[in-house]
């Protein structure tokens, strides 16, 4: 599987606590690598869609955040990261593919395996 980015997780992560960022690192490993990870507690949110119409997932990043995507075919489209009531807020913005560069830098070398 592999990752893509929306520029609204983008926005998200530059956002987030140093803490939560290595949180978001790990949770996404898991669910590139192990997606029914129990930590991730991953599952298909009741009645959200995209706009393509592929449903929305939700997978804990902690306690307190969670981070949305879609599924389409062997990747993984990250729309937000979040406190736990971000909900599906999808966005139409272009999305980035494989790794993100400087927002991102941390996972960079976990992503490369991805690509």
């Amino acid at each position: 599987m592999r990752p893509v980015f929306t520029h609204d997780v983008v926005r998200d992560y530059q956002r987030l606590s140093e803490t939560i960022q290595r949180r978001f690192d790990r949770a996404l490993r898991f669910l590139l690598s192990h997606p029914r990870h129990p930590s991730l507690r991953a599952k298909k949110m009741e009645d959200q869609r995209d706009q393509e119409g592929r449903d929305i997932w939700e997978a804990r990043v902690s306690r307190s955040h969670r981070m949305t995507f879609a599924i389409n075919g062997d990747t993984y489209i990250l729309y937000r990261i979040g406190p736990h009531e971000i909900g599906a807020t999808r966005s139409n913005a272009a999305c980035h593919r494989g790794t993100v560069g400087i927002s991102f830098g941390r996972l960079m070398p976990s992503l490369g395996a991805y690509e």
